[in-house]
């Protein structure tokens, strides 16, 4: 979730709230809505490992197709 962290603070303050616990609230905020977002490296990292999964997995096929293949014509 990305919030307009000014809006959001100057809401705060013209509903009452001091300016330090304004700020404070916002920053926590901001800290916890970040904590749960992929970076770009993190995409990337993720497609790599997927992409040796699939290797292993077509191997993996291939190699039970030729037992299965055996087993059955011979």
């Amino acid at each position: 979730m990305l919030i307009d962290t000014l809006k959001f603070r100057n809401k705060l303050l013209e509903g009452g709230f001091e300016q330090a616990q304004a700020d404070a609230l916002v920053d926590a905020l901001s800290a916890a809505s970040t904590d749960y977002l992929a970076t770009k490296a993190d995409i990337e990292e993720l497609r790599g490992e997927m992409k040796s999964m699939k290797w292993m997995m077509g191997t993996l096929v291939v190699i039970n197709l030729g037992i299965l293949g055996k087993l059955l014509f011979t």
